[in-house]
């Protein structure tokens, strides 16, 4: 039958023909995202009837109309997501039309293509899904999954190159049969939208049975699917009513075109293992043929030139169309798919069982499968009217410990299923949500579903147990720097410092990012300025046990208000000494104090606050050491004083004393001067019955000094004859000259010119020490008793 044969054929004709414009053939992106949920808030001109652009809060705003969309009268700003209880304005319905099938619907497999062209006056998608290479299948798919307890409808053509058509003649041998192929229908299948056009077997296997190829390999089947469509080809296990075309036999004389034989339109079904469910006989199962396609099915158009052909007149020009509506409606677990050709008289219905976690949602496309008989099928879909499956989400409020926060119960979220939902801060879209603002609390971030991601958004299950969102924050809390010098002493000088005073610094968060950090460089430079270089350490307790690390990035908020120690390093001081020797000494005392000078520090050396190392001021004997501080005060041996001395059993002193600082930042004491003076001594002159003495100073000279003579007595002085102390130089101490006495000789009378008498008083005379005068003394008086 050629081209004219087909227009002879289709005794009904299609209602409006289509305004044909050629376009090329693009492919669809596998997981293209379906208009409405996932389209931006904004106002587009020919959207169809989709969903609102919005979301159900429990304020309850209103919602106005702008076209077919609707739009909530509240700003654009993202809602917090407590204040949400269906992300999708409570109404989960949808309609994809013509124009909105490049968004709506995912295209997969290798016969798989998209063109474009005009169907009734609007532009219109025509999809192939085996093209004219043979050995091949495609799909395409409403990119969501269909809550199978919901009511849908779908108008759509199925497009077809040609029906199954017999064989030539030929003048020797016959042509073979034209079949057109194995498949092309309405698939219902419970796996995701981008895989029905690579899943399941191909030709016989129908697109959705499981397959055995002739080298052994298994290619699985689509478990639990549901397919209404054309088989093209009779196989075992089909229908028997579908009888294929036979080939032409040859022969001028004898030879005749081949039989074309039927297509039965009818349900197929797989087991729960992917097989595919065999047909007992031709019940459910209408055939047709060439002269009854237009009468059963509503196909219409001028057929193919040849009847070889095996490719439409162009990529949006299919030869045969049939406008067809697909109505699924629920009751009490039984789900019915209703066909209906809307210029034909065809109409079959299925019933499915729904069951939950099987097949309660599933994706809904068409699809075809080609194997060596083969030509270009495809569809056009017109509309699609539905309900989206949906799910509850779970949203959780909790700690930083996982803990449900006091005051904020848990809440739901009513969506789509696939829909996603995800926190943000900034840069709200649709579907998407801030955090709730909890008193004494900061957000600080999300996590998805069961396994914690924190990478959002949240893709909804049809399982609610999945569906989880928790939203964390830590506790608000203040944190108190208190600077300590190396010894731990709290510093005075240095104020400590409350971060996170606004309130909005949280449990966790580094010190250094609190708002008011500025303070606590502030201080740390009044510290520079006050005696020390830098920070040593950060610890938690005031007994510095535990150190949190070396500066204050160490440190975090906590969940309540806490305090941490910032030991600071002190910076090196220095006090001077410096000595004023005493004057007018004698060699010997210049020594002295030169030596003690020279065993002394010139300086005290130290850190900040530290104590002053051991020292020792050397005071000669014989003198006197005063030490002032720089203020000129007098240092002494008070030890309630902070500074004082301490006097050691060799007479040498110790300055006691801290490096401390002025308010300015220098040290209260920086300097030491140690003045030496001699001190006062005496010249005794020691009698035996009484003591003189002339005042004097260590060192010093005196003078000499008359002895008291007295009457019939010789004096002496330390033994030696003499009437005055000699002059001579003071030691450290005091000189003490002891004064004794001796009687002068006695007269001798008239022995007086013996010379023994003389004699012995002449050696008297010249006596110089009272041991000798006292030893002349007795021979002379011996002498004047013998004589």
């Amino acid at each position: 039958m050629e081209k004219n044969d087909f227009a002879k054929a289709n005794t009904q004709q299609a209602k409006h023909r289509r305004m044909w414009v050629t376009a090329g053939m693009t492919a669809l992106t596998v997981g293209a995202s379906i208009a409405g949920p996932e389209l931006l808030d904004e106002v587009q001109t020919d959207l169809g009837n989709n969903e609102p652009r919005t979301t159900v809060t429990k304020d309850s705003s209103p919602l106005v109309k702008v076209g077919n969309v609707l739009f909530s009268s509240r700003s654009a700003a993202a809602e917090t997501i407590n204040n949400v209880v269906d992300a999708n304005g409570g109404n989960h319905s949808f309609k994809s039309t013509q124009t909105q099938v490049t968004t709506n619907f995912t295209g997969s497999g290798t016969g798989f293509s998209n063109a474009s062209g005009s169907y009734d006056g609007q532009s219109a998608t025509f999809t192939t899904l085996t093209n004219t290479s043979g050995q091949d299948q495609g799909a395409i798919a409403f990119n969501k999954q269909l809550d199978m307890t919901a009511n849908w409808t779908m108008k759509f053509n199925l497009n077809l190159t040609k029906y199954n058509t017999g064989g030539t003649t030929g003048l020797v041998t016959g042509n073979p049969a034209n079949g057109a192929g194995d498949l092309l229908g309405l698939v219902l299948a419970p796996i995701a939208p981008n895989k029905l056009g690579t899943s399941g077997g191909g030709g016989g296997s129908l697109g959705m049975g499981e397959e055995k190829k002739d080298d052994g390999t298994i290619v699985p089947g689509i478990p639990n699917a549901v397919q209404w469509g054309i088989d093209f080809y009779q196989n075992e296990g089909d229908a028997t009513n579908l009888v294929n075309p036979t080939d032409g036999t040859g022969g001028t004389l004898l030879g005749s075109d081949g039989k074309d034989g039927t297509q039965v339109a009818g349900f197929r079904t797989t087991d729960a293992s992917g097989k595919l469910n065999t047909v007992s006989g031709s019940t459910g199962f209408e055939s047709f043929d060439h002269s009854t396609g237009g009468s059963l099915m509503g196909f219409s158009g001028p057929g193919p030139d040849s009847k070889t052909d095996d490719g439409w007149a162009g990529p949006s020009d299919p030869n045969l169309e049939a406008e067809m509506t697909a109505t699924y409606t629920y009751s009490n677990g039984v789900g019915t798919l209703t066909i209906k050709a809307d210029n034909g008289t065809y109409s079959a219905s299925k019933q499915i069982t729904i069951t939950d976690g099987v097949n309660s949602t599933m994706s809904v496309g068409f699809k075809a499968s080609d194997g060596t008989k083969y030509s270009q099928k495809g569809v056009t879909i017109r509309e699609f009217d539905l309900t989206l499956p949906t799910a509850d989400t779970k949203v959780n409020y909790i700690d930083k410990e996982g803990n449900a926060i006091s005051g904020q119960a848990s809440t739901t979220i009513k969506s789509n299923v696939n829909d996603t939902l995800g926190i943000v801060t900034s840069g709200a879209s649709t579907h998407t949500f801030t955090a709730p603002a909890i008193a004494g609390y900061t957000y600080t971030g999300t996590t998805y579903g069961t396994s914690k991601s924190t990478t959002g958004p949240l893709t909804v299950s049809d399982t609610d147990a999945n569906n989880i969102i928790n939203v964390q924050y830590a506790k608000n809390s203040k944190l108190t720097t208190v600077f300590v010098d190396q010894n731990g002493h709290v510093l005075s000088t240095v104020p400590s410092v409350e971060l996170g005073t606004a309130g909005t610094n949280y449990d966790g968060q580094k010190a250094t990012a609190a708002a008011d950090y500025a303070d606590y460089t502030a201080a740390l430079a009044t510290a520079k300025s006050n005696g020390y270089t830098g920070v040593s350490g950060v610890y938690s307790d005031a007994a510095l046990t535990t150190k949190l690390g070396a500066d204050l990035s160490a440190a975090t908020f906590g969940n309540a208000d806490k305090t941490v120690y910032v030991q600071l390093t002190p910076a090196p001081q220095t006090a001077t000494i410096t000595y004023n020797k005493a004057t007018g000494l004698s060699t010997a005392g210049s020594t002295a104090q030169d030596n003690a000078v020279s065993a002394s520090p010139t300086s005290l050396t130290g850190v900040t606050n530290d104590k002053y190392p051991a020292n020792t001021i050397q005071v000669p004997a014989g003198m006197t050491a005063t030490i002032k501080d720089a203020a000129g005060n007098t240092l002494d041996t008070d030890t309630s004083k902070a500074t004082h001395l301490v006097k050691n059993s060799d007479g040498s002193y110790t300055i006691v004393g801290a490096f401390s600082l002025t308010s300015a930042g220098a040290l209260v004491v920086p300097s030491y001067t140690v003045t030496y003076t001699a001190n006062a001594v005496k010249m005794i002159q020691q009698y035996p019955d009484e003591t003189r003495s002339n005042a004097g100073t260590a060192y010093g000279s005196y003078s000499a000094a008359g002895v008291v003579q007295k009457s019939g007595y010789v004096s002496f002085v330390d033994g030696t004859k003499a009437n005055q102390t000699p002059a001579g130089t003071f030691g450290a101490t005091d000189k003490t000259y002891t004064i004794t006495y001796e009687a002068v000789p006695a007269t001798a009378g008239e022995v007086a010119n013996e010379p023994t008498v003389t004699s012995a008083l002449a050696a008297v005379n010249a006596a110089t020490t009272e041991t000798d005068y006292k030893a002349a003394l007795a021979a002379y008086n011996t002498a004047v008793s013998d004589a």
